[in-house]
């Protein structure tokens, strides 16, 4: 197998194409209006300051552009109604961005301001109940978990809270349109190039196969390239259309704050009811959140909590608040990567109340199946990811008291979580060609975040047909492939593995039997494959995460010092992949419980640090040292074998933080993330 990216080469030598940097003739550019307040109603637009300037070509306004057919999500530039600050209110076109973005600043917007509600906290309103949180159902009960609370020998009853936070991916979000008669291609960095095809041409009434979706690199996505990207990118097809000329529009960093969603604000409750020996007898989690006035959204916060461990009387719920701020949206592990936090922070509490160690109160509480759907693991490699992590990070040394271990000024504390995230799988086609020269080529639709796509799709080939991955091309990211899933929620490699493999197994019989490509016939095979439609074992891939901080007595500096985990997650493709994709995830769990925060003003809403100097995340100087263990696993149930896990890495860790800075320092904060002030005082 390929120990580096297939398109390294390509990236590394500047000829990996992003959407901003398709070479399209001609092309104009265009830039966002946004609206100048939080809440209010649009009175009108001056707009000849903008048109005086040299090279702008046009600017539409509301109702200035075709009516767009209901999706799912909100159409802007459709009515006067402005729900957030920065909301598109126009959109400008020039002949090159500088212009197009100066003339964006000459228009003036003339709202009739109302008084926003920037925070769950300052909504009047009740809570509501979403239809759904995220794809699984809003709330759930089994046994009579009140009840078993209320009659347990010990009690907890916990608040845990987790502030906003933007995705910001290196590669701001970028679409350009051009239309060749009636037939429309958009290059657009999206994560679902068959999803925008879809809705693309739903919205503005074409039949699919007049559109077209490219998407040949990615700089990265964590779940804000999707759905909410869709209502600009259609905006600017409808302008390209309207000029007859191509249009290219890329977001502004400060954009990527207001215009591509984010993760909410989350404040739990937990409930935990449990025997002096640590053994869990009902759990109530309920979730606050928020979502916007015109829309609905909740991340499925809750969810693992209805399954990670063995408990009879379990009750999650999910509710939402309407605030004026940027639509919600999933973002890496969503609900998981939060609601893990609570979770694990909670057994970690629980383990102290019963002076256990919380390894060994994990192992009490061990599902030995799903208790949620009460049906059989495809198989569950927790316990191993548990030894493999607790022995190579010497977790048996670990004394049960906080505040015994240091190192001169720094307080050291150790803490653990488990990791978990469901499988999830959808269809997928994909085609393998071989050519008379003996290369082999994978054509599938799936696109590449930059998370290793390429890399998998040609290795998968290549192991079956007995091949080096030297010799695969790859082609995705384009509708005019055969159709793969979308990216997010670990679908993506548990998707397309089945398909080309099943395409290259039909391949290789052909050559067995005799077959040979010429010069003008390739041997091409292709297959598709689905998920069954009813599910009669439950899947899920498991990790463990095991983590030293270091808490400086004078100025409470918390540094992640060391990070062992180990982690189950089926068949790995592509080992090198799979490790720079745990390492993000666990990155990224160091980035909410120590970093990030998106800062809102609460009286205008104006998010306040919407630059990458003042939000927050980690640089390679707050990296700690990692240990990672890929724990072998077989599964025989699932279609090639593989789970998915891009989320898993995210998943836990900022538990296994708050955890050990606990464990350091005495002090428990249920708040993340966790800044040096919320210790000030308490660690001399």
């Amino acid at each position: 197998m390929n120990s580096t990216r297939w398109e390294a080469d390509a990236k590394v030598r500047g000829r990996a194409l992003y959407t901003a940097e398709e070479p399209v003739p001609g092309s104009l550019h265009a830039a966002v209006v946004p609206a100048p307040v939080a809440r209010g109603r649009l009175l009108g637009l001056d707009v000849r300051a903008a048109l005086a300037l040299p090279g702008v070509v046009a600017v539409y306004g509301v109702g200035d552009l075709p009516a767009l057919r209901p999706a799912g999500f909100a159409n802007w530039l459709a009515d006067d109604q402005v729900h957030w600050l920065g909301q598109p209110m126009a959109l400008v076109v020039a002949v090159d961005e500088a212009t197009a973005r100066a003339a964006a600043e000459r228009v003036v917007v003339h709202v009739e301001a109302e008084r926003p509600v920037t925070h769950f906290t300052q909504a009047s309103e009740p809570p509501f109940a979403p239809a759904e949180a995220g794809r699984v159902p809003t709330d759930t009960q089994r046994g009579d978990p009140d009840a078993a609370v209320a009659s347990a020998e010990i009690q907890l009853d916990l608040q845990y809270d987790v502030a906003a936070q933007h995705h910001q991916p290196l590669e701001p979000h970028a679409c350009l349109a051009s239309w060749g008669g009636e037939q429309l291609t958009l290059y657009s960095s999206t994560q679902a190039v068959f999803g925008t095809r879809r809705v693309v041409a739903y919205s503005l009434g074409l039949p699919r196969e007049q559109v077209r979706v490219v998407a040949r690199h990615l700089g990265g996505g964590f779940g804000s390239k999707g759905p909410l990207w869709w209502a600009l990118s259609l905006r600017v097809a409808q302008a390209a259309q309207r000029l007859g000329r191509p249009v290219l529009l890329e977001l502004t960093r400060a954009q990527m704050f207001t215009l591509v969603g984010r993760r909410s604000p989350t404040r739990q409750r937990l409930r935990l009811g449990a025997t002096a020996e640590g053994r869990v007898t009902g759990m109530v989690h309920d979730t606050l959140a928020e979502t916007a006035p015109f829309a609905d959204y909740a991340d499925p916060v809750g969810a693992a909590t209805r399954w990670l461990y063995a408990c009879d009387h379990v009750r999650t719920t999910h509710r939402l608040k309407r605030v004026n701020g940027p639509q919600p949206i999933p973002m890496r592990a969503p609900g998981e990567t939060p609601g893990l936090f609570a979770l694990e922070t909670a057994l970690d509490e629980l383990a102290w109340r019963c002076q256990l160690d919380p390894l060994e109160l994990r192992r009490r509480n061990h599902a030995d199946h799903d208790h949620h759907l009460d049906l059989p693991w495809t198989s569950n490699g927790l316990r191993e990811c548990w030894q493999r992590a607790a022995d190579s990070f010497g977790w048996s040394r670990r004394p049960l008291q906080p505040g015994r271990l240091s190192d001169g000024d720094w307080l050291v504390g150790w803490g653990m979580a488990n990791a978990a995230y469901p499988v999830n799988r959808l269809a997928c086609e994909a085609e393998v060609v071989l050519s008379e020269g003996g290369r082999v080529r994978v054509r599938c639709g799936v696109q590449d975040m930059g998370s290793g796509t390429f890399t998998a799709l040609a290795d998968t080939a290549a192991v079956v047909l007995g091949v080096a991955s030297a010799q695969v091309d790859v082609e995705l990211g384009d509708s005019l492939l055969p159709e793969g899933p979308y990216s997010g929620g670990t679908v993506a490699t548990a998707s397309f593995v089945p398909a080309v493999e099943a395409a290259a197994r039909a391949l290789k019989a052909r050559l067995d039997a005799g077959e040979h490509p010429s010069s003008n016939a390739p041997l091409s095979e292709r297959a598709r494959t689905a998920p069954p439609e009813q599910a009669t074992l439950s899947a899920c891939a498991f990790g463990a995460v095991f983590v030293e901080v270091r808490v400086h007595r004078v100025t409470c500096e918390i540094r992640v010092a060391r990070v062992h985990a180990a982690y189950a997650a089926g068949r790995i493709v592509s080992p090198a992949m799979a490790y720079s994709q745990y390492i993000g995830g666990l990155v990224g769990g160091i980035g909410q419980a120590l970093h990030e925060a998106t800062l809102t003003d609460p009286l205008s809403g104006r998010i306040v640090n919407d630059n990458l100097g003042d939000y927050l995340i980690p640089v390679h100087a707050d990296m700690p040292k990692f240990q990672l263990h890929m724990v072998p696993e077989h599964d025989p149930h699932l279609p090639g074998g593989v789970k998915g896990l891009g989320m898993l890495g995210t998943c836990g860790t900022g538990g296994a933080i708050a955890n050990a800075v606990w464990h350091a320092t005495g002090q428990r904060i249920r708040a993340l993330p966790i800044r040096l002030e919320h210790l000030l005082g308490s660690t001399s």
